[in-house]
């Protein structure tokens, strides 16, 4: 899933009827910095080779994992005077990051679904998921293989409260015939934003306006225009 927008047109388009199913999110606890960096690298290197998307004759397979060594592992950097070297892990900032967090999670996933049946609906933005199921109890229990995957991740859930449930930047609420979808704003939204007369370009003041307005537009169905 690329972003919130799309998220919102496959849910309103959802088949089933929201009356009969179960909303559910999780999400993976500190997900870029348990990343394990040979177990990715092996698994981006078994995905180009193994089906011949590299030719091995022109770009060696160790040669391409000892280059993603070089870029992940062996990367240094200084905290307070002294050098360190990030040996796994993903680094907060690095360019590989979300590519490899990516790679690895849906590897993951690819897992999963291979022994339990997938949700009647399932989206993930990196480390967020949200998923539609049966019932509370085929939550739970996709709860427990999600957290029988990977040593490595670990995976926080939240269930639907009074027919809702948010996901990302969007309120998802269910009702008797159809799901309606608005803005949702954490309860540690402050509501400030650039102020009008501050020392700033007025035509980035103008496009703040134009995207929240956007952003209302696309996410909000009929009667929830919130911005």
């Amino acid at each position: 899933m690329s972003d919130s927008f799309t998220f919102v047109e496959e849910v309103i388009n959802f088949t089933f009827s929201p009356s009969s199913v179960f909303l559910f999110s999780f999400d993976i606890s500190s997900l870029f910095a348990n990343i394990p960096l040979a177990e990715t690298v092996q698994i981006c290197a078994d995905a180009l080779y193994k089906n011949n998307v590299f030719p091995k004759s022109s770009f060696p397979c160790d040669i391409f994992i000892e280059l993603m060594q070089l870029a992940t592992s062996s990367v240094e950097f200084s905290f307070n005077n002294n050098m360190h070297r990030q040996i796994d892990g993903v680094a907060m900032g690095s360019p590989l990051g979300p590519a490899l967090a990516n790679i690895f999670v849906g590897h993951q996933e690819q897992k999963l679904f291979n022994v339990v049946n997938r949700p009647l609906a399932y989206f993930r933005y990196a480390d967020d998921t949200f998923a539609i199921f049966n019932n509370e109890d085929d939550c739970n229990a996709f709860l427990s293989h999600l957290n029988s995957l990977h040593p490595s991740l670990c995976f926080t859930h939240e269930k639907e409260s009074n027919h809702s449930l948010p996901f990302l930047d969007v309120l998802v609420e269910r009702r008797d015939s159809e799901f309606s979808t608005s803005v949702y704003k954490k309860p540690t939204f402050t509501g400030q934003y650039l102020g009008w007369n501050s020392f700033s370009p007025h035509k980035r003041k103008i496009n703040l306006i134009g995207t929240l307005v956007h952003r209302a537009f696309m996410i909000c169905s009929k009667g929830k225009f919130v911005c």
